[in-house]
């Protein structure tokens, strides 16, 4: 990271894209040291997931100060532009992943937020017929069972 302008792209602008997790910390920070390794990972493991961006307080005093960072390592996850969400200190890795998983939904859920936005009238056969094709690629999403269930009343 080179400058604020950079910031500007490479999370704000970028997280209305996908979302962006932050890692502020220090070169001196011992938990930093620990937490860098285990977001790095997880990244690589969810590409095209959400991307990781490190930004060195020393080096970005003001973006720290602009987003309040008042201990490190804090992290924080972007989307559309906003901080959605944060914690403070070196986490284990299980922990990060549950922070991950509550704060960026899965594709699964995100296409069945979009299929239910259609439905018309209680029960839709035809919203109905398209839980059915949902469920037969996605059978492990209880919410698209609960629904078809309402529709099929």
């Amino acid at each position: 990271m080179t400058n604020s302008f950079s910031f500007e792209q490479q999370v704000i602008d970028r997280s209305r894209q996908l979302p962006v997790v932050v890692d502020f910390w220090a070169p001196w920070c011992g938990p930093c040291r620990m937490l860098g390794p285990t977001l790095e990972k997880l990244a690589e493991e969810q590409a095209g997931r959400w991307e990781l961006v490190k930004v060195n307080t020393e080096d970005h005093p003001e973006i720290a100060q602009q987003y309040r960072i008042m201990s490190i390592p804090n992290v924080k996850l972007f989307r559309d532009g906003e901080v959605a969400g944060e914690f403070v200190g070196a986490q284990p890795q299980r922990m990060i992943e549950k922070w991950l998983d509550d704060l960026i939904p899965s594709q699964e859920a995100e296409d069945l937020t979009m299929l239910l936005k259609e439905e018309k009238a209680w029960p839709d056969r035809e919203l109905a017929v398209r839980l059915e094709a949902f469920l037969e690629e996605r059978s492990d999403v209880p919410l698209a069972r609960l629904a078809l269930a309402r529709h099929r009343i």
